[in-house]
């Protein structure tokens, strides 16, 4: 309990809100919302980013919701999943996001005397981000642009009046204007390395912001991990859930970070592949132990079959495991029952490796979404899997540049086969 973390009056109906330790201390219960306010403070005192947690019926007078916000928060209860504009706030332009909240079983220990019941929308958060720098990065795009045009059109247009002048003169007039087109051929290439560039900026751009978010985010876990320690102090059964809450939450996001710093570099061309031999088979052994504790808490079962064959390859393990790990988390996701099976064999000079699973599978109209990035099949305000849409497209994008590839093969009510194939031996750094 600080200055900073004051006790929150629309907790005081919880027995123990607030608890004084034995050294001393004093320590207040916090839900997610009251965190969210402060991580809303931290981002609008460092960054100049707005979030407000509101909604059409709030417990907190604070938290009622301004004209946009109210249209949000009704377009949301007609089914919409999110709103985004920009509008002026305070005489300067933002850009405008807002995501519902939906009622969960959790949630309904604050909120339930308000009538919500679990599945309801009540409320939403949104984030106002200030258009200003990011029009300061469109203009000097838009200049560059313009600039490399203009560019190429005088040169364009100087060359064929060049052209035009020498081939009505002696042949030593003729190799010095070939000379001159020679160049401006070097130029242009020039011209549009500065535009593959600025093409990338955007890519850039989003891997910085995602390094700069995931800082503050380990923060967080890390401290909320000590505090689970009881390093500061024993905690309550409540406490401990909140905690372990904050954590989860925690963590996804910084997964979901991770997956946009991923597809950024890729996209970038920063993202490196170094192959160095490895144990195919202890790859699969790891990945399967990483997922094998949330296969065990839906029930299912989880078993690997390796080829006796299956040994050494020479490859990038890391990136590897990331596409096994990531086929896995989707396979146990989306099962409900039965199992969730990998298969690996060598055929010829290349290791096929293949998880297949008895979920609900894919529809085939859907196939085509199944790797574009930030597509999710299961879409809209109810749908049951959460995720950003970006696993699929990273695992393709990563067998790709390990020389391979991957495909899938599904039955919708029968479940799933996505297989991917990697050389024995990849080529040297990309």
């Amino acid at each position: 309990m600080t200055e900073a973390t004051k006790p929150n009056p629309y907790l005081s109906h919880i027995p123990e809100r607030d608890l004084t330790t034995p050294s001393g201390k004093s320590l207040t219960l916090i839900n997610p919302a009251y965190m969210t306010r402060q991580v809303h403070e931290l981002a609008a005192e460092q960054y100049g980013v707005r979030g407000h947690i509101t909604s059409l019926n709030p417990i907190r007078p604070e938290n009622a919701p301004d004209p946009w916000e109210t249209g949000a928060l009704q377009a949301f209860e007609r089914g919409e999943t999110e709103t985004i504009s920009v509008k002026k706030m305070e005489g300067e332009e933002h850009m405008r996001l807002m995501r519902p909240l939906i009622t969960e079983k959790g949630c309904l220990k604050c909120h339930a005397a308000q009538g919500y019941q679990e599945g309801d929308i009540r409320g939403g958060i949104s984030v106002s981000i200030p258009m200003e720098p990011l029009w300061a990065v469109a203009r000097m795009q838009v200049l560059t642009l313009a600039a490399g045009h203009i560019l190429l059109w005088l040169m364009g247009f100087g060359g064929i009046v060049l052209g035009a002048q020498r081939l009505s003169r002696s042949e030593r007039e003729r190799n010095r204007a070939a000379e001159e087109l020679r160049k401006y051929a070097e130029q242009l290439g020039q011209a549009n390395i500065r535009f593959r560039e600025a093409d990338q900026f955007k890519s850039a751009f989003l891997a910085t912001m995602s390094h700069e978010l995931r800082t503050p985010l380990n923060s967080i876990i890390g401290f909320t991990g000590i505090l689970l320690q009881r390093m500061a102090g024993p905690l309550n059964d409540e406490q401990i859930k909140q905690l372990n809450m904050v954590r989860g939450s925690g963590r996804h996001l910084l997964n979901l970070i991770n997956d946009v710093l991923d597809i950024s570099k890729i996209e970038a061309g920063q993202l490196e592949v170094t192959p160095k031999p490895f144990d195919m088979r202890q790859a699969i052994e790891k990945a399967v132990e990483a997922v094998t504790p949330l296969a065990e808490r839906k029930g299912l079962s989880l078993v690997a079959e390796v080829a006796p064959e299956v040994g050494e390859v020479v490859s990038d393990g890391r990136r590897v495991e990331q596409v096994l790990i990531n086929l896995l988390n989707n396979a146990v996701k989306f099962t409900q029952k039965g199992e969730v099976r990998v298969e690996c064999e060598v055929d010829d000079d290349r290791i096929v490796t293949r998880v297949v699973d008895t979920g609900i599978g894919i529809k085939p109209e859907d196939m085509d979404k199944l790797f574009r990035a930030f597509s999710q099949i299961d879409a809209g305000i109810a749908r049951r899997y959460e995720g950003t849409g970006l696993g699929l497209s990273i695992c393709k994008k990563l067998v790709e540049m390990l020389g391979g590839d991957i495909r899938v093969e599904s039955e919708r009510g029968k479940g799933s086969t996505f297989a991917f194939t990697v050389p024995m031996q990849t080529g040297g750094t990309t």
